[in-house]
């Protein structure tokens, strides 16, 4: 810090690589109060905290130096590892470059070859005279003596009659039907008759009589004539018994009969009294 300027907590933090709560403890011990993590210090009492956790500082220098180390060796075997394979690739890429020419040049040596040999040989078809030669005089050999001829006796063909040939188609007699004693029996092939089937005999049974099993109806109710009065009693207490009035009823009724009981007591010790 070469600036004497105020600083953060939080920042010193980061800085020393310690707490907070270790940073506030020792400016507590200092005499320093009402501390936050974004208070600022002065450089007196950041010199005072370099001094304190100065080890912590270096330790995490070192520790992001190592760090970098380890990057840059992991970086320089990945770069190595990089031009490796380029190198090989480069290499399997000239190779196949170099195997596609030499098969490429091939035939192109053969057909050199081939007009070399067809050169080797030359075939003579003819000769072309160019200047008629003189031909030698050729020596008239002396007449021979004439020697005598025989005569030639005339030929008399003597006429063949020609005798025409009748060729015969030789044909053998057809032949009749051969008996061989065999029999084809002809029932055989006969459909069976149909044999005409028995008509069945009808049961004859006794009618009977669907009214004999008709369900007696019950007998209908009279109506019986109700009074108004009546009517209206029997309509209350069923509207009590929907509306639920009905416990209450008899309630009722057993409290009145509790109380004629009483009434009932009461005159009879009365009456024991006088």
């Amino acid at each position: 810090m070469s600036d004497k300027k105020s600083v953060r907590l939080n920042k010193l933090v980061k800085e020393f690589n310690v707490s907070i709560d270790r940073i506030f403890s020792f400016l507590e011990a200092k005499g320093i109060d009402d501390l936050k993590p974004t208070s600022k210090v002065s450089h007196d009492v950041y010199m005072d905290l370099l001094g304190e956790f100065d080890s912590e500082k270096k330790a995490k220098l070192s520790a992001e130096l190592l760090s970098k180390e380890k990057e840059l060796v992991k970086a320089e075997e990945i770069i190595k590892q990089q031009e490796a394979e380029e190198k090989a690739q480069k290499e399997a890429e000239a190779a196949k470059l170099a195997k596609i020419k030499a098969e490429e040049e091939a035939p192109k040596k053969d057909e050199i070859i081939k007009a070399k040999v067809a050169k080797k040989g030359t075939t003579v078809l003819g000769k072309v005279e160019l200047e008629p030669k003189t031909k030698k005089p050729t020596k008239k050999e002396a007449p021979k003596a004439s020697e005598p001829k025989e005569e030639e006796v005339p030929k008399t063909e003597i006429p063949v009659k020609k005798v025409d040939q009748l060729i015969k188609a030789s044909a053998g007699k057809l032949k009749g039907v051969k008996i061989t004693g065999q029999k084809i029996d002809l029932s055989q092939f006969k459909k069976p008759e149909k044999v005409e089937k028995k008509k069945r005999v009808r049961i004859v049974k006794a009618k009977v009589d669907p009214n004999k099993f008709k369900k007696s109806r019950k007998p209908r109710r009279e109506a019986v004539e109700i009074s108004p009065e009546e009517a209206q009693k029997r309509v209350r207490e069923t509207l009590e018994k929907l509306q639920g009035r009905g416990k209450k009823k008899s309630v009722k009724n057993r409290r009145e009969k509790r109380q004629a009981h009483r009434d009932v007591a009461e005159e009879t010790n009365q009456q024991a009294t006088e």
